[in-house]
This record gives C-alpha cells, structure tokens and sequence, in this order.
C-alpha cells in the first residue's frame, strides 16, 4: 500500500501534463541576475509541446545499446549565426523531427559541445475546400535543419579551466541524459529539470550566500589572511577580498562539478578543519578505507590568488589548482564519501558513515539558499547514501555534505536552526558573471574584514 508521502509524489508528476507547459512558462520568465537582457521569447505553445513530447520519448529510446542523450536547441538557422560564439552546420536540405530522427543523431553530437538545430517554418493551411485558395490559419511543422556547435569554451570556464567565456546562445535549449529527464536551458543557464516526474528549479547562490556559505566565511577569512601574510596591501582592497571569495568558492564548485561528470554518484562531507579521523568527533561516526592528510588543495588556492592579485601572466597556478580539484573529484569513484575540511585538507575517502541509533525521521526540503523549508519528507524516501548523510549532519552540526545522484542532481544537506536540511537540485553552473568571472547574485555574505600581516 502507498504511503500518503508515495500518492502526492504520484499526484505532482508533471509528464504528461498541460501544468508542465504552464510551468516552465514561469519559470522562463522570471529574471535570473546573471542576465543583463530580457529574455529571447518561448516557442509558441503548440510547437513547445511537441518539442516536449518528442523529446520527452527520445530519451526513452537506446540506439545500438547506447543511452540517447541530446541538446535541443529552437532557433533558426541566421539568428543562431550572427551568436559569436558558435558555428553552424546546415543540412543540405531540414528533416522532418521526431523522436526518431533525435535518436539517429543524437550519437554524432557531444551535447556538451553540439545541440541539434530545430524551426517550425510557418505554411499557410487552404480553407476554401478541394477547389479553393483561400488562406486560412498558419500551420506549424517542425523540422531539423543543422547542427550547432557552441565549442568547448563554456564548458570550460564551468570548470574553472577558462576564466571567461561567451555563453552559449539565448534561445530555448532542451537537453536529456537520462531516460525520462529533460532539461531546459538558455544561454548556458538552468531554467528547470523534469527529473523523476518532478519538475525542479535549480537552486541558485547557495555557495554564495546563506547557511552554506555561511558555513565556509571562517575558512574564507583564513585565507584571507594567508594572502595578506605575503602580499599585505591586497587585503585592504574590495578587489583583493572579493578574488579570495570567489576562488574558495569556485573550489568547492568545481569539485561538486567534477564528482557530477564521473556519472558515478558520490558524497562530499566537508568538516572542521579542527577535527582529525582518530578524533572524538569522527572516528565513532566515520570508518575509512583511505585515510591521508593532503593540504595541496589550500596551498594552490593561496597560489591562485597570488597569481590573480598580481596580474600573472603565467597559467602555472590555474593548472595547478585544477590538477588538485581533479584529483579530489576523482576519489569519489571509489565507494563512499570524500572527506575534505573547511580549509580544503583532504582527510580521507572511501568513508563509511557509521551513525546509528539516530532518532531523525524526517528532513526539511529548502525552497531556496536561505534554508526556508519548503516541506519535510521522511528519511526512508531516500536511498542509502542520502540517509546516512542525513544522519551525519544530524549528529554533527559543525559538518555539512553534498551528495550526488548517479542522475546528476546534486544536494546539500546541514543542520540549521536544529533542523536537518535539504537543499535539492542545487545549481553550481550558474552566479558568475561571464565577463567578469566574478560573483554575480544574490549578494555574498558580508565583506570580508580587512587584514594585516597575521599569522594564520
């Protein structure tokens, strides 16, 4: 029998569904602070549904035992020539589009890089009977006319591999790599996730502002202080601090990014820096397989910095950095959690959380990065890996973890105000501004202070 929990999940299943279309025609609308322009206009209703449709039942489909996966993109072929940032390949003359036709050419595209080119060319329907030539109604028809490679760039600068980048184009972009799950998309940027039957808005600044980030401003400050021990004068510019912000945060980011594209699922429990595996605090709740003490990872953010604040020309210390944010995702391809501090000391991976006889039942969804809970749900709706996550954080307030999905979603999980709480679907491809590559909103936390010499 359903649990009450199972039949409204059941009941909010939005495919297929006329709320879906009503959906995202919200969610396209509302502003997103990264965005500078209004917005390019939605596909009109009837074309956006049968994208939908054909989409929805192309990611339903295998081609040679390959999983179909896609980038859609709606737009005609000269607007999407005249965006600087791609190059478009035209077919010699459109095919007809469906899910068929997706999933023929879905394996000669890397979505990542090409989205498949899509218009609905407008033909004017006769209404005067078999004889006549009255015009009546336009009609529709949706055909595939090229390719649109939109290069590697952006994907890039995601990963911290560029520090910046032209977005890929405005218009309507429809995605799938997984059966069932559609995203959209413009210009680079998540507007909502079909995931499970579920429709999802990505959580935007949760690394940025709120209890999250809250949790990381002593770490933040510390590095400020690493900075200001060589190059004293940076701490007391608003430039300086804002570069030490950005690059502590864009470690964590780029991590969670990294773990995401293994497709293997994954935890990230970050802790005191404090604390230590033989301890009071973890070793009666953490066994692991691996333990380590490497502090590489703050030693190359410091380097980061530096290289930044002084204008380096040379990309020594961005290559280092990103040689030690790939080595710390890659740990999560082995079983169980990463264990890293809040000052980026890796501590061990291969964890096994070990909390038992925890009294939690229920945890508290968040609508958005301050922590506000939405709903709760119960533990039990989970699966092991979120569970005993959820038991950590429960037990150990000062921690806090992200867990992957093999799906891609990734959530964070903390104790706030005596609370255990969710953040699903969390956004770590959006909140920079793309020529700055700085912070865009919602606003930080509070400015760091400013700081001499100190030690650290």
């Amino acid at each position: 029998m359903l649990s009450e929990e199972e039949r409204v999940a059941r009941r909010s299943r939005l495919y297929p569904s006329d709320r879906l279309l009503t959906e995202i025609d919200e969610a396209w609308k509302e502003p997103d602070p990264g965005e500078s322009d209004e917005p390019l206009p939605l596909p009109p209703a009837d074309v956006l549904e049968e994208l939908l449709h054909e989409a929805y039942h192309a990611s339903l489909m295998m081609e040679e035992s390959r999983r179909v996966r896609f980038r859609l993109v709606y737009g005609q072929e000269q607007a999407l020539r005249e965006e600087a940032s791609v190059t478009v390949v035209k077919f010699g003359h459109p095919v007809p589009f469906d899910a068929d036709g997706i999933r023929r050419l879905a394996p000669a595209t890397d979505p990542a890089q090409v989205a498949i080119g899509v218009w609905a060319e407008a033909e004017r329907a006769s209404t005067a009977g078999d004889g006549g030539s009255e015009a009546g109604e336009q009609a529709r028809e949706l055909r595939t006319w090229g390719l649109v490679d939109t290069g590697s760039s952006w994907v890039r600068f995601l990963r911290g591999e560029a520090y910046s980048s032209a977005p890929p184009p405005g218009q309507f972009t429809l995605a799938s790599n997984e059966p069932g799950d559609l995203t959209v998309s413009r210009a680079g940027r998540t507007i909502l996730r079909l995931r499970h039957g579920a429709l999802t808005s990505p959580i935007l600044g949760l690394l940025q502002s709120g209890p999250i980030a809250e949790r990381f401003q002593p770490a933040v400050e510390e590095l400020a202080r690493a900075i200001a021990e060589r190059v004293p004068e940076a701490m007391r510019s608003p430039v300086g601090r804002s570069w030490v912000q950005r690059i502590y945060v864009d470690c964590i980011r780029r991590i969670l990014l990294g773990i995401r594209d293994l497709g293997h699922g994954g935890a990230l429990l970050i802790v005191p820096d404090t604390w230590e595996l033989a301890g009071p605090e973890l070793s009666p709740c953490l066994r692991v397989k691996f333990p380590c003490d490497d502090r590489r990872l703050w030693e190359r953010a410091v380097g980061q910095v530096l290289s930044k604040l002084q204008s380096s020309a040379s990309t020594d210390a961005a290559e280092q950095l990103s040689d030690a944010i790939r080595f710390i995702s890659a740990l999560c391809a082995v079983d169980g959690a990463v264990v890293l501090t809040d000052r980026l000391r890796l501590l061990g991976f291969g964890a096994e959380i070990t909390v038992i006889n925890d009294d939690l039942k229920k945890v508290h969804v968040a609508k958005d990065y301050t922590g506000k809970a939405e709903r709760q749900v119960p533990i039990e709706s989970f699966g092991t890996r979120h569970r005993s996550s959820f038991r950590f954080c429960h037990q150990k307030p000062e921690g806090l973890a992200f867990v992957m999905s093999q799906d891609g979603g990734i959530k964070a999980v903390k104790r706030h105000e005596d609370q255990v709480v969710v953040w699903s679907d969390i956004d770590v491809e959006s909140g920079f501004d793309v020529e700055t590559s700085s912070p865009s909103a919602p606003a930080g936390p509070e400015p760091l202070p400013e700081v001499g010499g100190g030690g650290v």
